[in-house]
Parts: structure tokens; sequence; C-alpha cells
């Protein structure tokens, strides 16, 4: 046996002899940018969330709006209504993400999840409808698909309050406001195709809300002859005429054209 200096000394040269062990690279450190790897994100995103208003107080987002309206929100409060916030756009996320990884039974649950939220933002709503459209179309039930067809058409932002000038309410009987100048129905009268097919579209999705599905048939057959591919109120309504007609297929095909980027979805 060595004396206990010696002991020591070799075990310095050993350790000077060894090659220390690589460190980590960036690269390397962070996880590969896969679909699944952000569903993880977003489920923790949504868990932080969670513990983020429980810490709060968990006040109801119905709660901290009626203090914002009231003027009574305190920096907490602000603090809690944006994490709401962040949580149900996580949750669209999710359904998008559950799409496109085709879980469609996982995409319908978080858009349920979703629409059951108090005040829901009408934009959100929107997605949420177009998207649980989606998964249903892909679960075959098409019963409950056209529903949310008609909810999401009915969001559709393209929708706007916009209606043709020979459909406006006249002045002086009763109303309080005038005619409203509608810029669509007048560059449409100018030749632009693609305000006619908007116009149309926009049509199309009044009259798939009065359930005079003959008239939507027509409107969304102009707008797509105009070049209404592009309008989502057009393919929203068709996918609802699709689905009333039993075109499940063609519906399908056509509801998962919707499926947005989600920097739109969280606009």
């Amino acid at each position: 046996l060595l004396p206990v200096g010696e002991r020591l000394a070799a075990a310095e040269i050993a350790d000077e002899s060894e090659e220390p062990p690589p460190q980590p690279t960036t690269e390397s450190a962070i996880a590969a940018p896969t679909l699944e790897h952000g569903v993880k994100c977003l489920r923790a995103a949504i868990t932080q969330c969670d513990e983020a208003l429980r810490t709060a107080g968990g006040l109801a987002h119905g709660a901290l709006v009626a203090r914002a309206a009231q003027g009574t929100l305190s920096q907490a409060d602000e603090y809690a209504l944006q994490v709401h916030t962040v949580r149900r756009v996580a949750t669209l996320q999710l359904a998008w993400c559950a799409l496109v990884l085709a879980d469609p039974l996982a995409a319908l649950g978080w858009c349920e999840a979703l629409l059951a939220c108090e005040g829901l933002a009408h934009n959100l709503k929107a997605h949420a409808h177009t998207f649980a459209c989606d998964a249903l179309c892909h679960l075959d039930r098409s019963a409950e698909a056209a529903p949310h067809a008609r909810e999401a058409l009915a969001l559709s932002d393209a929708m706007g309050g916009v209606v043709a000038a020979s459909e406006a309410p006249p002045a002086g009987e009763g109303n309080e406001l005038e005619p409203v100048r509608n810029v669509w129905y007048e560059r449409a009268a100018l030749g632009d195709g693609k305000a006619a097919a908007g116009l149309y579209a926009t049509l199309a999705s009044v009259h798939v809300l009065r359930d005079d599905l003959a008239q939507a048939r027509a409107c969304v057959a102009q707008a797509m002859s105009l070049g209404g591919a592009e309008s989502r109120t057009a393919q929203l309504a068709l996918v609802y005429l699709d689905l009333r007609d039993g075109k499940v297929d063609t519906a399908r095909d056509v509801i998962q054209r919707q499926r947005l980027p989600l920097a739109a979805a969280a606009q």
C-alpha cells in the first residue's frame, strides 16, 4: 500500500489525465421542435395557469370582467384576467394540435371544454365551433357537426353586419339609424370579383341562419364561381349545406382546410 501522501498525488495525476465530460450544446439541450413536444408545453402552460389562478384567489372570469366594467380591477385581478385568456388560447391550440395529430376525439374534448367557458370571446368561440365541427366530421357524427358549422358561420368575421343595400331597412319608419353605407356592395357593383364573392358568401350565411337552404346554396354557388374558395364564410356555408345534404366526405374535406395557423387562431 502507498503512503497517504503518495495515494493523494496519484489520485490528482489520474484526475488530470481524464478528459472532462462533454458539455451539452444548446441544440442538444433544447427538445426537438415537434408538435408532440408543443402539446406537452401547452398542457404545462394550462397547469401553470390553473396554479396561478388558485394563487390569485381563484376568481372566476365573469367576476373579473364585472370588476373591470366597474373600474375596480386591481393589479392582481388584471393579472388573473390575462391568465384566463392565456389558458383559453392554449386550450384552443391544443384542439388544433389534436386535429393535426389525427386525434379528433381529443380535439372535440378540448373544444367542448373551451366552449363551456363563460364570456368566451367571439373569435375563440368561432374557431372552437369550427374545430369541433372538424372533429365530429372525422368521427362520422355529422348530425352533431352541422350545428357547430352553423354557430361558426354566425360568428364568422366576414359577417360583420354587412347586408346588401337592397335589404337595409328603410329610414324614417321608426328606425333610429339610417342605412349604413355598404362598401362591399358598392365594390361588387363596380365589378370587383372578390368583393362580389364576399357579398354572396355573406348572403349565403344569412340564408343559412334563416334556414332558407335553397337560397343559401344558390349564393354559395355564386360565391364560388366568383373566386369565393378563399372565403372562410363561403367554405363554412358549404360545409353546413353538405352536412345537411348528407355529403359527409365532401364536408370533411372542406372543413379540414379551415384549420388555421396557431398565430391566426390566437388573434
